[in-house]
């Protein structure tokens, strides 16, 4: 798998009727003094599956808001790895106040980092995907309904 410097992951599995969904610690470690809830993260994959996104950046990956308090405009900025409702990757994070107003928040070389990971991560096996679990590097968050 491709290493980014902040690269933050989680994963949607379908399981059944239900979604599990996994994150990496940098992105526990992005929003630490911000810690997101995990209810937002079900809230966030649930509008991305329905179709409700700020941005379709190609090769399934997109952005997302998700609010950290006072709403979603001031909120986090999620890069999110989306292809079917089986698999949904959040790849990477920050908050909206450490971008400059005016520039673009996502370099075209990240956003090819980020397809290229998308890639990776699609391709995933199960077995990988325990793997990476066992190894502590993804910790799972649970959606009830």
């Amino acid at each position: 798998m491709v290493q980014a410097r902040t690269r933050t992951v989680l994963f949607f599995i379908k399981q059944g009727n239900s979604m599990a969904i996994y994150v990496l610690k940098p992105f526990d470690r992005n929003f630490k003094g911000d810690m997101i809830a995990d209810i937002k993260l079900c809230l966030a994959a649930r509008e991305l599956i329905a179709g409700q996104y700020e941005a379709s950046l190609g090769g399934g990956v997109y952005k997302k808001r998700i609010p950290l308090g006072a709403g979603k405009s001031g909120g986090a900025r999620a890069i999110v790895a989306f292809k079917s409702q089986k698999h949904l990757f959040f790849v990477n994070g920050y908050a909206k106040s450490t971008t400059k107003s005016g520039i673009r928040e996502i370099k075209e070389d990240e956003l090819n980092l980020y397809r290229q990971v998308a890639s990776q991560l699609f391709a995933m096996t199960t077995e990988q995907e325990r793997a990476a679990i066992k190894a502590r590097k993804m910790r799972e968050v649970i959606c009830d309904g």
